[in-house]
């Protein structure tokens, strides 16, 4: 699918989007974050913390790839594919994480 057909779709579907799975997500991730710094949980893949992490800074820093300046509107693209794919990759710890936290829960219920 081309980048402008991807964007089109997500534009077309803005209003599916449900928001208490966003928040549920966002909530597990604040959840997650202060267990991973005690060492309590420890991610399966790093490199989904890392992209997601460097993902973000990178759709909020002034540098850019495609600078709005020199491209217009079109110089937001790389920011949204970007920060997209790190959304993704830290969507994928966020369930291994909610798995972890299932486990851990029926741990504690047959003790």
């Amino acid at each position: 699918m081309s980048r402008s057909r991807l964007l089109y779709q997500i534009w077309r579907n803005r209003k599916d989007m449900d928001s208490n799975l966003i928040k549920s997500r966002l909530q597990a991730l604040s959840r997650m974050i202060p267990l991973i710094y005690k060492g309590e949980y420890k991610p399966k893949s790093n490199i989904n913390i890392i992209i997601g992490v460097v993902a973000t800074l990178y759709a909020v820093s002034p540098l850019d790839f495609i600078p709005e300046i020199v491209a217009g509107p079109f110089g937001l693209l790389d920011d949204f594919f970007i920060l997209g794919y790190g959304l993704k990759r830290i969507n994928a710890e966020i369930e291994n994480f909610l798995a972890w936290e299932d486990q851990q829960k029926k741990i504690i219920l047959q003790h």
